[in-house]
C-alpha cells in the first residue's frame, strides 16, 4: 500500500523472463535498499520500518528499461 509504514511490496504483472532489479532511493537519489525479482518470480519486499517519514522512489529496471514510482513512507 502507498503510503506504507513497515513493509513495501513490489509485484510485477506476470512471470518475468529475466531478473528485475528494484531499488529504493531517497529524495536525494541515494540508494537505500536493492532487491531482485528473479526470473520466474513476481514479488519482492522492502523493510521500511526504520526509515524516516517522507517521499522515496522505487526504480524498477530490467536492464533495458527503467521506471520510477514515488512511495510515501509514514510512521
Amino acid at each position: 500500500p502507498n503510503p506504507t509504514a513497515d513493509v513495501l511490496i513490489v509485484q510485477s504483472s506476470g512471470l518475468q523472463e529475466g531478473n528485475i532489479v528494484a531499488e529504493l532511493v531517497d529524495a536525494t537519489g541515494k540508494s537505500i535498499q536493492t532487491q531482485t525479482i528473479y526470473q520466474g518470480s513476481t514479488i519482492c519486499y522492502f523493510n521500511v520500518s526504520t526509515l524516516y517519514s517522507g517521499t522515496y522512489f522505487i526504480k524498477i529496471s530490467n536492464g533495458q528499461l527503467t521506471k520510477s514510482y514515488s512511495v510515501i513512507i509514514a510512521e
